[in-house]
């Protein structure tokens, strides 16, 4: 719980510099601002693996077509 807080009490900051786990949380958002009409900034994401090009077109793709995991469904009231 303490990562967690650590990731959302920080994610507007601008800092990449955390644990593995926050930084993770960070790049997830970072990955998902396409949805809200902003571009991705590699630059600004933690991990090697999210400023991949391949990975950002991907997370775009899904963010852009309203992507929802099936667990999701179960959530809702």
């Amino acid at each position: 719980m303490d990562l967690l807080h650590r990731a959302c009490a920080y994610h507007t900051g601008g800092a990449t510099e955390a644990d593995v786990t926050v930084q993770t949380c960070w790049d997830a958002d970072g990955l998902e601002l396409p949805r809200a009409g902003v571009g991705v900034r590699p630059e600004r994401l933690c991990t090697a693996p999210a400023r991949e090009r391949a990975i950002i077109n991907w997370a775009r793709e899904r963010s852009l077509a309203d992507f929802e995991p099936g667990f999701v469904e179960g959530w809702r009231g």
